[in-house]
């Protein structure tokens, strides 16, 4: 299936779902969450197959296993309802169990936005500890990186220690190597953007982009 833009209607369905977060309005539409949710993102998944095996072959690329299920679980949750009112796709490696074990590319809808970078989920201590081991030998290659970022629009986001794991390091550094887990991302408005087969090459250019900040958070050679 070619990637020809999400339907608006997909970030209609999503809002609907919001007001009416209930089994039966879900199966009563079920075939039109398949059509304008669920297959456009299994097809933007397969256009951008190509450019994620240029960034790492051992990212999973399958479109349904990238894609998130609607379905909520509440086992364990005080919010019981059945369903979600965003959709994404993550490319992850394979010996990534959980999308807290590594890092990953990201896209994201709802029904105000969309959303790509890299970067976790939650990331493990000891994950973000071999970061900050890379990050003070490799301190200029870092500094760089975050500069092209910052120029390319991305922003960086993660919940911050209450105490600064490092003081003395570049200002570029502290945004990441103090941070719980960090990613690197955009949040795009108009939702209208997402609409067009343009989105394809849209996400190929900033996952390009974001290769040098994952393949530094792998511990991946430049």
């Amino acid at each position: 299936m070619e990637f020809t833009g999400i339907p608006m209607d997909a970030f209609a369905f999503l809002f609907e779902l919001r007001l009416q977060n209930e089994k039966a309005f879900f199966e009563a539409n079920r075939e039109r969450f398949n059509k304008s949710v669920r297959d456009p993102l299994r097809a933007l998944v397969s256009g951008l197959e190509p450019t994620i095996n240029k960034i790492d072959p051992l990212l999973i690329t399958k479109p349904a296993s990238c894609v998130s299920r609607i379905h909520r679980d509440t086992r364990f949750s005080a919010d019981k309802s059945p369903f979600r009112d965003h959709m994404w796709f993550t490319f992850r490696r394979e010996e990534d169990k959980r999308l807290s074990d590594g890092f990953v590319f990201y896209f994201e809808i709802s029904p105000e936005r969309y959303s790509y970078g890299c970067g976790t989920y939650g990331a493990l201590p000891a994950l973000m500890e071999k970061v900050r081991v890379r990050a003070e030998a490799e301190e200029a290659h870092l500094v760089s990186i975050v500069k092209r970022l910052d120029k390319a629009g991305f922003s960086l986001f993660g919940e911050d220690f209450k105490r600064p794991k490092v003081k003395d390091a570049p200002p570029e550094i502290l945004r990441i190597v103090n941070k719980k887990g960090f990613y690197a991302g955009k949040d795009c408005e108009p939702i209208k953007n997402a609409c067009d087969a343009s989105l394809l090459d849209e996400l190929k250019r900033g996952f390009i982009q974001l290769e040098p900040l994952y393949r530094f958070a792998r511990g991946m050679p430049r």
